[in-house]
This record gives structure tokens, sequence and C-alpha cells, in this order.
């Protein structure tokens, strides 16, 4: 019967991931800002959430699959997606097609379509119910909004038939509330029992100790109890808090005290030893966290994390409160730049504070390890990383990834990082710091070679050489045979130390802060995804996912190239592959336009909220 039970979730597992797809589609070009008028008890008693249990572990569901899976496979870019070689030279189109002919030679149907939107319709849940006294796994239950009962009634008889097979399980019935309860009973002790019942429209399959969860949900649609999920006033919060609009199409939910003591019992079963005997206590200081998912003009979600303040120490309480910013880095960054990532609320001593004091209290023997190796390093380089890196770095720092530039032998990534500064001659004096430590070092390579007789070793010495550019001082360290291509370099541009990987793009940021060029905020892609970027937040990020997939294109290219130089069969077969379906797959992502993501710190909690356009 376990064979067997694995195309049952196998279907299930089938669908959930064709219905992931629907983060390929697209209504309309431009971002959102939705409103939010949904009646969110309403909506909960109408969902999935109404059957299952008040006290379950995470629960996730996804909604309209049917006509989300009609866009998805209408569109265009499905379409150039489906037909990409790269399914064929891997095999996938084959592996699809045994599992459609084993399901149907075991169960007696084809998956196709139709059967998967009558057996999922309209909605598809799982949940994850708490560990029954001496159970080795968790309980789980599968519920579907299906299509038409008589349809649905006849393929659950067809799965239940074929599972039965030639005497190898019983099947009990026994009826309950206005319905009846069918229990699978397991072959082995291996094997896991299996239950399930009808509802109107909705099948209800729980695999484990899941009789009293089903009887629960026939009660709550008898109207004989209202101990649901859809009553839980932790799950009503996080609906409540991550509502976008009315065209919901996905929603989870997790109770972190709950999933701390499903893995203490995990924790106590033989050769679990590796999850520590006080699991819980990781996600103590975690209540909830949840999300939604609405497909209106892109795709975005909402995640919303709720705390136990109560349960945290000082330090890891003041950085749930930190206080949201404006991202002053904004004005270096030049208009057209591929990715840009910041953060809005550092508090770096607090955070090397955290991470002394959980790395002593989790393994001080391998804390003790660790902070001799910092030590040796602070040592070697002649600096302390609290007096010498911390105490400068102000509350924002930021990366920027701008092109990559592919005109010469290799391809040369532009990128760079950008740290506020509280104290620049603090920022100065560790550079300086830094160079003569490096060249120290290798200095001493040199003459330790001299005096072991060992092959002479000339040490490199980093030279910065020095530029003016708008008043601000450009300091580069010129690489052999690179030049300014690849000249690493810094500068202090505002508030904000520099460091670059080349020249130019350090003079395109001085550029944009000057208001000599256009910045990101100029950018159309930008101003798209910054919809869903608050004016304060505590870190942003933002991808321009079309010019990402052109820059993998063209380092590609330059692959596939040096590839066909390769007097070899791999050679070839390794540029045939590039050529024929890895290029052919980056073109189809470009589909995915541009990716905003914005987190806010609140007096509740942590929200985060995730925008992904779509061309049309």
């Amino acid at each position: 019967m376990k064979n067997k039970l694995g195309l049952i979730v196998g279907v299930i597992a089938v669908a959930a991931v064709a219905v992931v797809g629907f983060q390929f589609l697209s209504k309309s070009g431009s971002s959102p800002r939705l409103s939010y008028n949904v009646d969110v008890k309403k909506e909960a008693a109408e969902s999935l959430a109404r059957y299952a249990p008040n006290d379950v572990v995470a629960f996730y569901s996804l909604k309209q699959l049917e006509s989300v899976w009609n866009e998805l496979r209408g569109s265009e870019f499905w379409k150039e997606f489906t037909s990409l070689k790269i399914w064929q030279d891997t095999n996938v189109q084959s592996s699809l097609q045994r599992f459609q002919d084993e399901f149907k030679n075991s169960l007696g149907f084809e998956v196709g379509e139709g059967t998967l939107m009558d057996l999922l319709g309209k909605e598809l849940a799982i949940a994850v119910l708490p560990m029954s006294p001496g159970a080795t796994t968790p309980n789980v239950l599968f519920l579907a909004q299906v299509g038409t009962k008589t349809k649905i009634t006849e393929r659950i008889f067809k799965i239940v038939e074929n599972l039965r097979g030639e005497g190898e399980s019983d099947i009990e019935r026994a009826p309950y509330g206005s319905t009846e309860v069918v229990h699978i009973l397991p072959n082995t002790d291996a094997d896991p029992d299996l239950y399930y019942t009808v509802l109107g429209n909705s099948f209800i399959l729980g695999i484990g100790d899941a009789r009293t969860a089903i009887e629960n949900a026939i009660d709550l649609a008898d109207g004989k109890s209202d101990n649901s999920l859809a009553k839980n006033e932790r799950f009503q919060s996080i609906i409540s808090s991550t509502t976008l609009g009315n065209n919901a199409i996905g929603r989870f939910y997790m109770d972190f005290e709950k999933i701390g003591s499903l893995m203490n019992a995990l924790s106590s079963l033989p050769g679990a030893g590796a999850l520590g005997p006080n699991v819980a206590s990781a996600f103590g200081v975690l209540q909830t966290l949840g999300g939604t998912t609405v497909l209106d003009k892109g795709l975005m979600t909402r995640i919303s994390v709720t705390p136990n303040k109560d349960k945290m120490d000082d330090q890891t309480r003041a950085m749930w409160d930190s206080k949201p910013a404006t991202p002053a880095s904004l004005a270096l960054i030049p208009e057209g730049t591929y990715l840009y990532s910041a953060s809005c609320s550092l508090d770096v001593n607090a955070m090397w504070q955290l991470w002394l004091n959980n790395l002593n209290g989790q393994n001080p023997q391998q804390a003790q390890l660790i902070q001799t190796g910092i030590s040796n390093f602070e040592q070697s380089m002649g600096i302390s990383i609290e007096k010498d890196v911390l105490a400068w770095i102000g509350n924002e720092a930021s990366y920027v990834f701008n092109e990559v530039a592919t005109g010469g032998l290799f391809p040369i990534p532009k990128m760079a990082l950008l740290v506020k500064v509280k104290d620049k001659k603090a920022a100065q004096k560790f550079l300086d710091k830094v160079v003569a430590s490096v060249n120290q070092q290798t200095a001493n390579l040199g003459q330790n070679a001299q005096q072991t007789g060992a092959p002479a070793i000339t040490g490199f010495q980093l030279q910065m050489a020095e530029e003016s550019y708008k008043g601000s001082d450009l300091k580069l360290l010129e690489l052999p045979f690179l030049g300014r291509a690849l000249a690493p370099g810094y500068a202090f541009v505002g508030d904000f130390l520099v460091i670059s990987s080349n020249a130019e793009s350090l003079k395109k940021m001085i550029d944009s802060y000057k208001g000599d060029a256009p910045s990101l905020v100029d950018d159309p892609n930008f101003q798209k995804a910054g919809k869903v970027i608050e004016r304060k937040t505590n870190q942003i990020v933002y991808v321009n996912m079309s010019k990402m997939m052109d820059a993998g294109i063209e380092i590609s290219n330059w692959i596939a190239t040096f590839q066909a130089l390769q007097p070899s069969d791999e050679g070839q077969a390794n540029q045939e592959f590039i050529q024929d379906s890895l290029i052919p797959l980056l073109k189809s992502l470009k589909a995915i336009k541009t990716i905003g993501v914005n987190t806010l710190y609140t007096s509740n909690g942590i929200e985060q909220t995730f925008f992904t356009e779509f061309s049309k």
C-alpha cells in the first residue's frame, strides 16, 4: 500500500508544483497598490481553514487553481518555456509521462488537467497536526475543494479500490454525523493509517492518527463545533495583517510554539539526536508566521512574523524594535542598476555581541575555537574588529550590482558595497591599516623565502593611486594587465564609504549623487517595484531580472566560446548545452521583469512584502 499511497501524495505534489507556475503569469505590466477591503472573518469562514483543527502546527492553501492554471497554460511565456530543449535533454517530459502511465495502471484513470481540477478544484490545502503521543511521524490533513461531488466520489472509489487490491488492506466505514469516516488500515507497522471523508464538495484525507481531526471536520460542517482554524485568533490576525485585496491565491500560517513542541517530540525519537534536546527554545522567540499571495497586475506576497518579545534577551528585543529609516544610499545608485539591496537600521555592535552570545550559549567549545581564530586574525592584521571596524560603521549598508563588462579577456562584474560612516577619519585609518598590513605580510613572504633558500618570491605591494573626481578623492588599485576595467577602489561620497570593483562604477555613483546623472529612483523599472517599498523602511531589495538574465546570457556566451576552444568531446557537449538549453532558458526567464522586496519592523512584528512584475 505504501507505494500506492505515494501516488496519491504525488498527484497532490505535482498539482502544487504545477500551480507554482502562476509566478510567471501576467495580468498587467504595472505594480498594484491594492485596497484593504476584505472581510477577514468571512474569508476565513469560506476557506478550507473552516475544516482544519484549531491547533494546527502549520497550514498552507492554494486558491483559484483552475483559473490560475488556465492563464498559465495560455500564456506565450509558458508555451516557450515548456518547449525548451532542456526538458528533453534532462528527460523531464519522459519522466512525467512515466508517472502518468504508472498512475493510470495503478489507479485506473489518467492524470489530466480535467482530473486534477476535479480532484483539487477551487482550493487545495495542507494542514500539519500535532504529533500523537507515542507516534513517530506528524499527522497531516490534505483538504481539497473539488469539482462535482459525483465525479470526485467516482475518483475516490477507484483510488480506494486500487489501494485495497487483492486483500492487501482492510477498509472500515463508520457513520459519523451527516456522513461517514472511511478508514484504510495499514498492512504493516511501517504504513500509515488513512482516513477520509467527503463534505459537500470538499474532500478531506488524513494521514496518520487523523480520525479525531476528520471527525472534528464533520462536526464543524454539521455546526456541532466551532473549534476550527478559521476561528483561531492568531490565524485571523495573520490574515488581517497580510491582506492585499480580494484576489488571494495562496495563504500560509505557522504556529512556532507548536512547531517547537513538534520538533521536541521528533528530537526524542531514536536517531534524532542531531536535533538537540531543547529545540523548542530556538522557536520560542517567535509566535506566528504567515502570509498571503495575490495575483493582480503582478504577483505580490506579504509575510508577517509575530514575535514573543517577553522571551527575548535585551539585545534581540532591541533589534526587533529597530526604527525604519529612508535609505540614503538610493541617491548614489545609478539608473539601470541590476540589483540593489539596503539595510537601513543597522546596529553592528549589537549584532556582533548577539552573535558572540549566541555562539557561546549554543556551543561553548566551538565558540572558543572561533574566537581564537578571530583573535589570531586581529593580531596578524594589527586591528581590533570592535575598535577599528564596528566603531565607525553607521546604521545603513547596501550592496549594488551594476552590470557585467564582457569586452575583455573574461567577464568582469561591476559591483559595490556602500557603508554609512559615523567617523570618516576612523574609517580612513582602518583602510590604511589594511593596506599597510597586507603589504607587510607580503613583504615578509619575500624575506622568509630568502632566509630559507626557497624559490625567490617578490612580495606583491598594494599601491593605491589617487584621483579626484567632482570633489571626491578616489583611491584605486590598478591590477597588472587589467587596467581600469577592474581597478578596485574606494571613495567617501556624502556620508558613505563606497568600495567598488572598478573606477567607472565609482564615478557613476558620484554622478548620481551630484545630480549629474539619473539615479535609481528615476528608473521606471524601480518605480514599479518601488511601489511596495515604504518611504521609511528597514530593508529593501530590488532586482531588474530582465537585465540580470541579459548578463547571464552574455556570460554564458563567453563560456560557450571558451568551451569551443577545448579540443574535446566534453568541450563540444558543454558548448551545445549552453547554446541549445541554458541560453534559451535564460531568455524565457526574462518574462520576470523586476522584483521588489520591502521589510518593515512594526510594533506587531516584521512585515515583508514581495512584488514581482511580469512582461505582458
